[in-house]
Parts: C-alpha cells; sequence; structure tokens
C-alpha cells in the first residue's frame, strides 16, 4: 500500500529528477492533471492537487515513462508499484 505522505511525493519527485526530468507545479486546464512534453524532458502537473492526488500523478507519469523506455527508477518505487498491481 502507498503511504500518502511528504516523503513518499519527494521520493518520487526525486526519481523525476535523477531521470533529468524538469518537474513544474503550475496552474493549467490539464485534462488529466498533469501534461508532458516530451521534447524538453518537462512534466507540469497541476498545483492545486493535494499530495495524495500529486502522488497518484506522479506514478502514473512515472509508468508511463517506465514502459516507454529508458526510465531507471529505484528498488523503493518499484515496490510501491508491486504493492499497487497487488491491491
Amino acid at each position: 500500500m502507498v503511504k500518502y505522505s511528504t516523503k513518499t511525493l519527494t521520493l518520487l519527485e526525486d526519481t523525476i529528477k535523477e531521470n533529468e526530468f524538469v518537474l513544474r507545479y503550475e496552474k493549467g486546464q490539464f485534462n488529466s492533471g498533469y501534461c508532458i512534453i516530451d521534447n524538453r524532458k518537462v512534466i507540469i502537473v497541476n498545483k492545486f492537487f493535494q499530495t495524495e492526488s500529486r502522488i497518484n500523478t506522479l506514478l502514473e507519469i512515472i509508468n508511463k515513462l517506465k514502459t516507454a523506455g529508458n526510465f531507471h527508477i529505484s528498488e523503493e518505487v518499484e515496490n510501491m508499484f508491486s504493492s499497487l498491481k497487488s491491491e
């Protein structure tokens, strides 16, 4: 089970930064709450999201990037995905 804490959010943010993506929280009218600009490796998340929504959004983004190719995640983040699949 994923813990919805600021520590978890920081871990996911660090994972994105380690993969040389820029993560920004900004206002906007994103249909799904985020936008990925592939050519620039920029991820924009709706800044009005609460911690739980931010974590869920980042997990969704990381999963898409991981599936698409060269996106490396730590064992701790991989365990989060494993626990989500088992729920």
